[in-house]
């Protein structure tokens, strides 16, 4: 069975669950990847995806065949399940074989449905799905990349709607189309409640979900938000997982802590601004990556002159200064002392209580 076949037997299958809808586009590369014997590693890289992300989708790809096929499915195993399934269709005609039986030839990845994965059903995928409100049956399918053909006429309005990854059939190479969000898109999308039930931040014009805290991440940057507040006072208003604006990168963040202008009922008008902005400080376990290599890109472009990032692993205070359209130039780690913000010079932040220690 070619893997483009498996696909669409899989599609058909789901369809039949009453999900009305086919795979999505990531869905659709990792099961196509799978199938030709990459490794998620190596479709990770490809898509530029973190790879627990990509994991995660595999994991839930594999309950919902299982649950459908009536055994255990992984990644190891798919091929042999499917083709067990196509055969047992064949022969349904002359000899059915009842949904019941099961077969356990094949070794279970029993990875995919235990440990790690088990924390990370908590997070949904990324894209919008099917929750969305009704929008002429497209938006709340948006993901899918393949419409019907009343869909496909429909305004381009409704297609802003979206943020997509329409992903070549192919997973050798993977060629990616992006339709991205405008701040005004997203904007549009907090206020007809597309997003109301999800924890997500826009950036660099791509809807992101946000990591749940865990307890020290909440507790930390609860605490130094507090002593902030003591230390400057009414000097700078300190703001704890409030949005910001950027609309030069088509990003709307959630830092952590963002210290910045006083303007009081100017913010029922707007965000904070890169211009309104004194510093931001992110606590960082399981956004590593995200806060140190997107975000940093994202605020230097932004002219933001002082980023910080807690890093809870290691229990580190990374400060980024000097911001140029291509990055922050100049970094520096601290674990103790004191450190001074450059727009408040006279203001000593003990770097112990802001990590926590």
């Amino acid at each position: 069975m070619r893997g483009q076949d498996a696909l669409t037997l899989v599609d058909r299958l789901l369809q039949a669950e009453n999900l009305k809808r086919k795979l999505n586009d990531v869905q659709s590369v990792v099961f196509l990847g799978t199938w030709s014997g990459c490794t998620y590693t190596e479709i990770a890289d490809q898509l530029d995806y973190q790879l627990d992300y990509i994991k995660q989708v595999g994991s839930q790809l594999w309950r919902s065949l299982s649950q459908k096929l009536g055994e255990p499915v992984s990644k190891r195993n798919i091929q042999a399940v499917l083709r067990r399934y196509q055969q047992s269709q064949q022969t349904t005609i002359t000899s059915p074989i009842t949904q019941s039986q099961q077969h356990w030839k094949e070794a279970i990845d029993v990875s995919q449905f235990y440990s790690r994965q088990e924390k990370l059903q908590i997070l949904e995928e990324t894209w919008i799905k099917s929750d969305l409100p009704n929008r002429d049956s497209y938006a709340s399918r948006c993901d899918v990349g393949i419409f019907t053909e009343s869909e496909n006429k429909l305004s381009a309005e409704n297609y802003r709607y979206c943020t997509i990854k329409t992903i070549a059939k192919k997973v050798h190479p993977v060629t990616l189309t992006t339709a991205k969000c405008t701040v005004e898109d997203y904007h549009r999308m907090i206020a007809d409640g597309i997003l109301s039930a999800r924890h997500v931040e826009l950036l660099n014009g791509e809807i992101i979900e946000i990591s749940p805290e865990e307890e020290y991440h909440a507790y930390s940057s609860d605490e130094a938000g507090e002593y902030l507040i003591y230390l400057l006072g009414d000097r700078a208003k300190v703001r704890e997982a409030k949005p910001i604006t950027l609309p030069q990168s088509n990003s709307e963040p959630k830092p952590d802590i963002a210290i910045v202008q006083r303007l009081g009922r100017d913010y029922r008008q707007h965000h904070p601004y890169p211009e309104n902005i004194f510093w931001l400080i992110e606590y960082s376990n399981f956004s590593l990556n995200k806060d140190l290599e997107v975000k940093t890109k994202i605020y230097a472009a932004a002219n933001i002159s002082e980023y910080w990032v807690i890093n809870l692993q290691t229990a580190q205070l990374i400060v980024f200064r000097a911001p140029t359209p291509e990055g922050y130039q100049s970094q520096s780690t601290l674990t103790q002392g004191e450190i001074n913000p450059l727009a408040f010079p006279d203001v000593a932040v003990s770097i112990e209580r802001l990590i926590g220690n």
